[in-house]
């Protein structure tokens, strides 16, 4: 019995978050890393394959967007997907103002209300943090958290 190495193909996800399908037919996979860690990851798709912008997309355990889907005359449809976090670093929070609060805190501060959350977060001390900062991403501040908290 052959076993599926999942983490190499593209799962795909419906618009409410729920797995949707594995795209066996993706072909011509590229990743590729551009500004700031993120990564554009792009493949081709038969015609009859259904996709759609904004689904979510796990390729070797890496979340994509998918932003934009063309058609091709000899390819069938080509498919650009962009990291997960780059919705943390489309828009600014005009004001963040915090102190003596512990990392974890800190960082579900930044995300509230972004639709993203902070999963476990070991402590590797009893430090806490203060912040005061006007009109950055979400992805700025979380990076300069991890700077100066030494998560980095």
């Amino acid at each position: 019995m052959k076993s599926l190495q999942l983490s190499n193909y593209i799962r795909a996800y419906k618009l409410n978050g729920e797995s949707q399908r594995i795209l066996k037919n993706a072909r011509n996979i590229t990743i590729d890393t551009v500004l700031n860690d993120m990564k554009t990851l792009e493949f081709t798709l038969p015609y009859s394959e259904s996709l759609q912008t904004e689904q979510n997309l796990i390729y070797r355990n890496e979340r994509f967007i998918v932003k934009k889907i063309e058609q091709s005359r000899q390819n069938g449809k080509v498919v650009t997907a962009y990291s997960a976090f780059i919705e943390l670093a489309d828009r600014t929070i005009k004001k963040i103002e915090f102190q003596n609060l512990s990392f974890q805190a800190a960082a579900e501060k930044i995300l509230n209300n972004s639709g993203w959350t902070v999963g476990h977060v070991e402590e590797i001390s009893n430090e806490v943090f203060a912040m005061i900062d006007e009109n950055k991403t979400r992805m700025y501040l979380l990076r300069e958290l991890a700077r100066v908290s030494g998560y980095e």
